[in-house]
């Protein structure tokens, strides 16, 4: 967080610094509470479980948590980086952690943004700030559906966007890497959207090259995890996947209507009540525009602001940017690039689900909203009415409150499972099937809420699972060779059991009670280890497996990665220090 200019250690007795860490204060506050009221129910004791949200009680480093076979390791660095934090906090403390993280994080950020673009700002212009960037339909969409990572490149944009301003204002480009380095914790849907907020404003309205480069070597460094193995695995992108997961409807508005008001995701299962709603639908559109709009004609230098002339209008390149990228693959014709690039150029899955680069905008809106409150305020006639846009951003989607009124709330892991985990993890080495054929399960113990296979995560040895995606109207195929192997034994009449041992599989585990039709636990093909209610563990082979392939290519990207994550806390401790040594005034003064 910024001091506020002037503030040095020996200068808080002055009354405008104390001023001025009072409103930090406050704005902490504000962002805190407002996290709290929007998590609820998630808060209590236990793991949430949630479609994208799948988290193992037990933290284990498995091979499907450090990508080891996977031909596109999504999962790495981010779910590593949770097993890493269970260690040391325990999963659900980690997990609550790590929630609070990625909400709270975008409404400080977007106040530091704010405060670095007006450093005089008001504290009301902060506080609404605050509020839009936590209270909208991106944010919603994007807890219902558990994809803590994209939160977490959301909460990076702000914070990316401050960075990229200061290389611009003073050539510096350590600010860059060091953003780079904490969201890459995420992986790929991180990085791809703090690159993508950031290019236009280094570009604009010339490029500011070392900050440019910072970012690019940030980004082929810190993603060598997850990008290194995906070139050499050379995984394909397919056609119904770009179709799919294109942006969508989700308000009466169509679909640049949707994107308009930071919504427009393309799962409808997970939609806020609000965006059925018209008159809502408008007035959230109405409500971001009046923001990005605030950015260049009200943020200018005659008005007080010491910010440069081009900053402004570099911001809402950045905003208009995502914007348009979001909403290419609904073009007709444009739809039709967008899909060939997705499914043919190398990492052009990254840009499959184009939604989520509309952070920018999103981000971009809630500054400019602090704007335009400030500048209001100042107009007598409408001071105290203006006040009320304070409450808007709640007012116009309440639904999220309380995790989202106890929709996303937390569970506990049976004991059954959990120990036929341990079992499966400390058994001979040897392949894990697991049943019943599909990645998501409806879990009775979780309330029958949609959320990933629990059990993939909590063994460690290889898991063999469906990584195919069902829709509501169709199936988007996977990565994984064997699974797609097994899937289609299983499509030409065998049974589930006898397609995963053809695949090699020395263990299969049944999950019971988990929604759809039961899966015959198979006892009879061989040797059952665990048969609980809510799972049967069935040995089916004593062979040795053979020997995997390497994966030489995922620990070499690893190693590169762990380098780069050590040389941006580096950088951060070097400009900490730095920073402290121009506040801190000569001894005298």
């Amino acid at each position: 967080m910024n001091r506020p200019a002037g503030i040095g250690r020996n200068a808080q007795r002055d009354p405008a610094s104390r001023r001025g860490l009072r409103a930090h204060a406050i704005t902490v506050v504000v962002a805190v509470v407002s996290t709290v009221v929007l998590l609820g129910s998630a808060l209590a004791p236990g793991l949430v479980q949630r479609y994208d949200l799948g988290w193992s009680p037990d933290p284990r480093f498995t091979p499907t948590v450090l990508g080891w076979f996977a031909p596109a390791p999504r999962v790495v660095p981010s779910d590593a980086f949770i097993v890493m934090l269970g260690h040391v906090l325990g999963a659900g403390s980690a997990q609550k952690v790590v929630l609070f993280a990625v909400l709270f994080l975008p409404a400080l950020g977007c106040a530091a943004l704010l405060r670095e673009l007006r450093p005089t700002v008001g504290l009301p212009a902060v506080c609404l700030s605050v509020l839009a960037a936590q209270w909208n339909p991106f944010v919603a969409e994007r807890f219902a559906l558990g994809q803590w990572t994209v939160l977490l490149g959301y909460a990076a944009v702000p914070w990316a966007l401050r960075a990229a301003v200061r290389a611009r204002r003073s050539g510096g480009a350590r600010s860059v890497f060091v953003v780079c380095g904490w969201c890459a914790i995420g992986g790929s849907n991180s990085l791809i959207m703090v690159l993508a907020a950031m290019v236009p404003v280094l570009l604009w309205p010339r490029p500011a090259w070392r900050a440019l480069v910072a970012g690019a070597v940030g980004t082929v460094v810190l993603g060598a995890a997850w990008w290194l193995p995906s070139v050499f695995a050379k995984p394909i992108s397919s056609a119904e996947g770009a179709r799919a997961f294109a942006a969508r409807s989700d308000s009466p508005l169509g679909v640049f209507g949707s994107l308009l008001g930071g919504g427009g995701i393309w799962n409808q299962a997970v939609l806020p009540p609000e965006r059925s709603s018209l008159v809502l639908a408008l007035l959230a559109a109405a409500f971001l525009l009046a923001g990005i709009a605030a950015v260049p004609f009200v943020l200018r230098p005659g008005w007080g602001s010491a910010t440069p002339d081009r900053v402004p209008d570099a911001l809402l390149a950045s905003a208009v940017v995502a914007l348009l990228v979001a909403f290419a693959p609904a073009i007709p014709g444009v739809g039709a690039i967008w899909e060939f690039v997705v499914t043919t150029a190398p990492g052009g899955g990254l840009l499959r689900d184009s939604q989520k680069l509309l952070a920018a905008w999103v981000v971009v809106a809630a500054v400019g909203l602090g704007v335009l409150l400030e500048r209001l305020r100042q107009v007598r006639s409408v001071r105290r009415p203006v006040a009320a846009l304070l409450v808007l951003p709640v007012l116009l989607i309440p639904s999220t409150a309380w995790g989202q009124q106890g929709a996303i709330r937390t569970s506990q892991v049976p004991d059954d499972v959990r120990a036929a985990a341990t079992l499966l993890s400390d058994a001979p080495a040897g392949a894990v099937g697991l049943l019943p054929w599909s990645q998501y399960r409806r879990y009775s113990w979780n309330d029958g809420r949609v959320s990933l296979a629990v059990l993939a995560r909590m063994v460690d040895q290889p898991v063999i699972f469906n990584d195919a995606l069902p829709l509501r109207d169709q199936v988007i195929p996977g990565e994984d060779p064997t699974a797609a192997q097994v899937s289609r034994a299983i499509a030409a009449g065998r049974t589930p059991q006898d397609a995963l041992r053809a695949a090699g599989v020395r263990y299969i585990a049944v999950e019971h009670r988990s929604g759809g039709a039961a899966t015959e636990p198979g006892k009879a093909a061989g040797r059952v280890l665990v048969d609980g209610p809510n799972i049967t563990v069935v040995e089916v082979s004593t062979q040795p497996p053979a020997a995997p392939p390497s994966p030489w290519a995922h620990r070499f990207g690893w190693l590169v990665s762990l380098a780069g994550f050590v040389g941006a806390g580096v950088a951060a401790v070097v400009g900490r220090r730095d920073r402290s040594r121009r506040e801190t005034p000569e001894p005298g003064l």
